[in-house]
């Protein structure tokens, strides 16, 4: 299974650091030194998905789009992760969404959806934009979840998929980490919102008329 970890201890950083190791990639990666300072990082089991609230080595895996406990209602419709919900929007077929929507995990989510035959067209250029909108749904609609995710303050988050580039960090490290940037994008929104609502409601008590 992977090993989640949250490095920012400059000891660590001299020389870089195996930050996991995944059952789908014998060999173990190096993550270099750059990334891990100051840095978030999780990953994603890749045996079972079912760590990520319990294991005390895996404090970011709520971070993911796999872990478990954390539905998400879009559409009026309920999501048992963010990945149900991802892997629903390659397909109009409502037949093959409900399906998706109804796998027992997000591994069987992933894999249902990875058939889905032709994507929509414009796929390449709204998936990004499908995954910022259940990420907010999954943060903004679990109160624990958004405290977690502002609690990690302005760190960069990375992603470590050893077999993907372009959400995550990918092999070498150098990968577009779009998963992580999303996150932080999500991250700063919800922190606007409560600036807003917090301003919204001190202005409210100043101008509130007392009748005794």
């Amino acid at each position: 299974m992977y090993r989640f970890l949250e490095k920012d201890e400059e000891s660590e950083q001299s020389n870089g650091d195996v930050c996991f190791d995944s059952l789908f990639a014998p060999a173990k990666i190096v993550i270099p030194a750059p990334i891990l300072s100051g840095t978030v990082v999780f990953s994603k089991d890749g045996l079972s998905f079912g760590l990520y609230r319990t294991d005390a080595n895996a404090p970011n895996g709520y971070m993911s789009n796999y872990a478990p406990g954390y539905s998400i209602i879009l559409d009026g419709l309920v999501y048992p992760s963010v990945e149900h919900y991802f892997q629903a929007q390659k397909t109009s077929d409502p037949k093959a969404r409900e399906a998706i929507r109804m796998c027992p995990s997000a591994p069987d989510a992933k894999l249902l959806g990875q058939q889905c035959k032709p994507l929509p067209k414009n796929w390449q250029e709204t998936k990004v934009d499908v995954m910022r909108r259940a990420l907010y749904a999954k943060f903004s609609q679990h109160k624990e979840l958004r405290a977690l995710l502002l609690a990690t303050g302005s760190k960069q988050i990375s992603a470590l998929y050893n077999t993907d580039s372009y959400w995550a960090l990918g092999p070498d490290g150098n990968g577009k980490n779009r998963m992580g940037k999303l996150l932080m994008e999500t991250r700063e929104r919800l922190r606007k919102e409560i600036k807003n609502e917090s301003s919204q409601n001190k202005s409210l008590a100043e101008n509130a008329i007392c009748v005794y």
